[in-house]
């Protein structure tokens, strides 16, 4: 199967890329610098250089690679979170979970697009793997306080 990954060289998807590729894949890894792109060739798969907000840029790098499968892996977190910066620091993830999926669909060419999720949501018991029709975490939110409430309020960040 013919994969393009779209964050092939962030924290999920360079692993995501690296087995792929040992799966016997043809894997196309999408980044936004040439910098990205000699890391992607150096894992063994074929660079896209496109800004994933940029919707022609999309277009052109997913027409181009022609796969048969598209993996949304784009986000743009910080190493740091700072909890009253929040929303100015995940600025960037929501426009590409909005505007960047938009994209990837858009340009997909009849390609199935797979999108990352939140894997925390689930409720932990049983297997490592959640499927579709895996019960969702029945705690609330606020069980998963830090130790140091400093920065918290009850309106959360």
């Amino acid at each position: 199967m013919r994969v393009l990954v779209a964050g092939a060289t962030g924290a999920i998807g360079t692993p995501l890329l690296e087995l792929l590729r040992a799966t016997d894949h043809s894997v196309v890894g999408m980044t936004r610098s040439e910098a990205g792109a000699e890391r992607i060739r150096s894992l063994g798969a074929e660079p896209a250089i496109a800004e994933a907000l940029d919707r022609q840029a999309v277009a052109r790098a997913v027409d181009e690679a022609q796969p048969d499968a598209i993996v949304h892996q784009l986000t743009a977190i910080p190493p740091a979170i700072n909890p009253r910066r929040a929303p100015r620091q995940f600025a960037q993830t929501n426009r590409l979970r909005t505007e960047g999926t938009r994209n990837l669909v858009d340009g997909g060419g009849g390609a199935k697009v797979i999108a990352q999720s939140i894997a925390f949501m689930y409720e932990p018991e049983g297997d490592a793997i959640k499927g579709e029709d895996a019960p969702l975490h029945r705690s609330p939110v606020s069980s998963f306080r830090p130790r140091s409430t400093r920065w918290w309020s009850s309106s959360g960040w």
